[in-house]
């Protein structure tokens, strides 16, 4: 799992504010047991599930990949973990961990099969 720290996908950002300030917000998710329902969650946890593929394809946007650099380019703070967010959002689908109001429990919700309500 890699965070996702910052976005240029509007919902994405209100679920990041939203877990920010510790505030719910009301969806209508088209996934799960019953799609379609609205739901009120408080997102925890904004993240990415890169598959191998997707960070081999960060290391090579970035040149020289010796094992030093590539430990460099995640932790280092002029590309870091907001470069590889920004990179990897645009390659595959973003979560958010949330309590579930309606459920009583901590569920993952991705983003791209959630609405505003």
């Amino acid at each position: 799992m890699v965070p996702v720290v910052e976005s240029r996908n509007r919902l994405v950002r209100l679920v990041l504010g939203a877990a920010d300030e510790g505030r719910a917000i009301r969806i209508r998710y088209r996934g799960g047991s019953e799609p379609g329902l609205d739901r009120e969650i408080s997102p925890a946890f904004v993240f990415t599930r890169p598959q191998q593929s997707d960070l081999s394809a960060w290391y090579e946007s970035r040149g020289d990949m010796g094992s030093g650099r590539r430990a460099e380019l995640i932790a280092g703070p002029e590309n870091g973990a907001r470069d590889l967010s920004r990179f990897l959002e645009s390659r595959c689908p973003v979560y958010v961990l949330a309590w579930c109001h309606q459920r009583t429990s901590q569920r993952y919700f991705r983003i791209s099969r959630m609405d505003l309500v």
